[in-house]
C-alpha cells in the first residue's frame, strides 16, 4: 500500500483468486477490513482523475447511458461538486471498494487545512508591484481530497461496499414495482 494509506484495509482477489491468463478478462478485487473498524473511520483515500459530471456523461466510450451507472472504478459526485472521479488509471486501494445494495461505507470530500508549521514562500508580486485580489486568499493552501469512510462498525474481514450510483432513469428503479 501507499505510505499515506490507512492500514485498516487491503484489496484481496475475488472468488477466482488467481489472475487469469485471458488478457480480456479483468482480475476482480474487493476491499476488506483487516480488523474491527469503528464508524466514521477513514478506510482508504480515493485518488483519481477529476472531470466534470457532464463531461463524463457525454463521452461515448464511458457508455453511461447504456450502462445506467458509471464504469467500475469511477464514482460520480452530485451537487455541489458535480464531478466524476476516475480511478481506472490513477488510483489507490480505495478503487477496489465495490458497489452493492447494502453499503457500509461512503465516498466523502475532505478539505485539508494548510499546515501552519510549514513556512510558505512569499507570493511573487506582479512586475508592476501590484498584487491582485481575486478573493482566493481565504482558500490558499487548502487542498481537496476524497476518501472512503465507514458508515457503521465493520467486522474483521468484512467487505467494504459503496452504494450503487444508478441513473435516476435506469430501469433498475422500476424493479421493486415489478416484484
Amino acid at each position: 500500500p501507499v505510505d499515506d494509506e490507512p492500514q485498516e484495509t487491503r484489496p484481496i482477489p475475488g472468488p477466482d483468486g488467481v489472475p487469469k491468463a485471458d488478457p480480456f478478462t479483468a482480475q476482480r478485487y474487493s476491499l476488506h477490513a483487516l480488523k474491527t473498524i469503528p464508524p466514521r473511520t477513514l478506510l482508504a483515500t480515493f485518488p483519481a482523475s477529476i472531470s466534470s459530471h457532464t463531461s463524463y456523461l457525454a463521452t461515448p466510450s464511458n457508455q453511461y447511458f447504456q450502462l445506467g451507472a458509471p464504469k467500475p472504478y469511477v464514482r460520480v459526485l452530485g451537487a455541489p461538486l458535480e464531478v466524476a472521479l476516475d480511478a481506472r488509471i490513477v488510483g489507490g486501494v480505495g478503487r477496489f471498494a465495490r458497489s452493492g445494495c447494502w453499503p457500509n461505507a461512503a465516498l466523502r470530500t475532505v478539505v485539508v487545512k494548510p499546515d501552519k508549521r510549514k513556512r510558505a514562500k512569499k507570493p511573487q508580486r506582479l512586475e508592476d508591484d501590484v498584487a491582485m485580489d481575486d478573493g482566493t486568499d481565504d482558500l490558499a493552501g487548502f487542498s481537496l481530497h476524497f476518501g472512503i469512510f465507514a458508515l457503521k462498525e465493520l467486522a474483521e474481514g468484512e467487505e467494504i461496499v459503496l452504494a450503487w450510483e444508478w441513473d435516476d432513469a435506469h430501469r433498475i428503479h422500476r424493479l421493486p414495482k415489478m416484484l
